[in-house]
């Protein structure tokens, strides 16, 4: 993968960022993880840190930090949500150890599905995450749903 270079930008776009969605790590990111939460990522999973998911021919498993009030050891389909490190100042809690995504992320410049594609293909033939959670994979109408959620017309957009 063809890494871009890290950012350092605290803007309010950015910071807003962690406030809806989160970003992914990279699988070498899992030891530096575990090593600065002192923890297995197995005793992580469902508390800090929550597995996601990137369809395509194969459903390929992403490590990502969790959202607030989510106790699944899964992302939920609709994986909106405010990021469990960002802390009531607005700072990130690991922010010298956060998620690759994060870490590239430029709201001038950024494609967050180039980026999560990229991301993607790095954990496909990683064995890290297999065997820690029996994944459900989304249904028919659980994608409704987001479309649905996501559509102008939705009672939650009005």
């Amino acid at each position: 993968m063809n890494k871009k270079p890290e950012t350092n930008c605290e803007c309010d776009v950015c910071k807003s960022r962690c406030r809806r969605r989160v970003g992914w790590f990279l699988p070498e990111q899992v030891s530096k993880i575990e090593e600065f939460f002192n923890k297995n990522i197995s005793e992580m999973i469902g508390k800090e840190l929550v597995i996601d998911y990137w369809a395509s021919d194969d459903l390929i498993l992403i490590l990502a930090p969790n959202i607030i009030g989510n106790h699944n050891k899964q992302m939920p389909f609709k994986a909106f949500g405010q990021c469990v490190f960002l802390d009531p100042q607005e700072k990130c809690r690991i922010y010298s150890n956060r998620p690759y995504e994060c870490a590239c992320a430029d709201h001038n410049t950024d494609k967050n599905e180039t980026t999560h594609e990229q991301i993607a293909g790095e954990w496909k033939d990683s064995e890290i995450l297999k065997g820690l959670i029996e994944f459900e994979e989304p249904t028919f109408l659980d994608g409704l749903d987001l479309m649905f959620s996501l559509s102008p017309y939705s009672p939650f957009n009005l």
